[in-house]
């Protein structure tokens, strides 16, 4: 079947996977992917979900991948889909949460409109982690072929807590960037653990 999963009955192969059952994915290889005829096992709703939503009427189906980065690392996930897509990133199965319960993503993205480019990102602490990764459709027409590539890289020095830079203050640093840095510090009150 085009870009793994489980062919089911005769004719055009059906991704077949869910969140305890995801298709592995490596990184640094484009996969050809469908959704069409996908088991339609989560709906990402707006209300109760930190993920990229679908309408609560879709019946598009998903396909979930997953995929194992190494510690210190960036995992960037991009979608191109011929149809409205979400992707979303998740820790693990229990992230899922039933169809139409609570889901609680790591990262996700939701483009507006067919055919555009959605692209998540997350990065992994000192031990690593096995992440899900759900390509799904907005709305119950939203399905057909798409491409998913996983790009794996290492993230610079202070990049997390958990490689933070140590200082002496008074800081007298010049020509610093942030360039290549991902927004992993976001909401209120965001502090390092101590």
């Amino acid at each position: 079947p085009v870009g793994g999963g489980t062919p089911v009955g005769g004719g055009t192969p059906v991704m077949v996977s869910t969140c305890a059952n995801p298709i592995p994915l490596a990184a640094g290889v484009t996969v050809n992917g469908t959704n069409v005829g996908a088991a339609n096992n989560q709906r990402f709703l707006n209300s109760n979900s930190t993920c990229s939503p679908t309408l609560a009427s879709s019946t598009a189906g998903e396909v979930i991948y997953s995929i194992t980065v190494p510690p210190l690392s960036r995992l960037t996930v991009t979608l191109r889909a011929a149809f409205d897509s979400t992707l979303n990133i998740l820790a693990n199965a229990a992230a899922c949460g039933p169809l139409d319960g609570p889901s609680t993503c790591l990262a996700r993205a939701d483009e507006i409109g067919t055919g555009v480019v959605e692209t998540a990102t997350v990065t992994t602490g000192s031990s690593g982690a096995s992440f899900l990764v759900a390509v799904d459709g907005y709305g119950a027409s939203d399905v057909g072929a798409f491409t998913i590539t996983a790009l794996v890289a290492p993230i610079g020095p202070g990049e997390t807590c958990a490689q933070a830079e140590s200082v002496t203050l008074p800081l007298t640093r010049s020509a610093e960037s942030t360039v290549g840095y991902t927004n992993d510090a976001v909401g209120s009150g965001f502090a390092c653990p101590s």
